[in-house]
């Protein structure tokens, strides 16, 4: 498996707080590599297993990326300069639920 990204590339990973240990990660897990025997090796790769799932980058169980996690990798892997940008949940469509629904029954 090969990994290569550009300055700038490095530069967006940083700037996201995601390391070049993160997308190697992610790419094992969208290879559905079993990790299970990394993480029990080594505590670091355990506590970056834990990482990709606290900022949402793989589903709870670990073993399956989001839609954020697939948009790193296909950032990674793109050969323009854009940068990376997560999008943000709709929360205006719930707002706008809640306005509507009744207070009280």
């Amino acid at each position: 498996m090969k990994i290569t990204a550009s300055p700038q590339q490095f530069a967006e990973l940083i700037k996201k707080a995601y390391s070049l240990d993160h997308i190697f990660l992610l790419k094992l897990i969208d290879q559905q590599f079993d990790i299970a025997p990394l993480c029990e090796e080594s505590i670091k790769v355990a506590t970056m297993h834990v990482s990709l799932i606290r900022k949402g980058l793989v589903n709870d169980e670990g073993n399956k990326l989001t839609i954020i996690g697939q948009e790193l990798l296909v950032f990674i892997e793109s050969k323009d300069e854009r940068k990376f940008v997560k999008k943000k949940p709709d929360v205006e469509g719930f707002e706008q639920f809640w306005k509507e629904f009744p207070g009280t029954d």
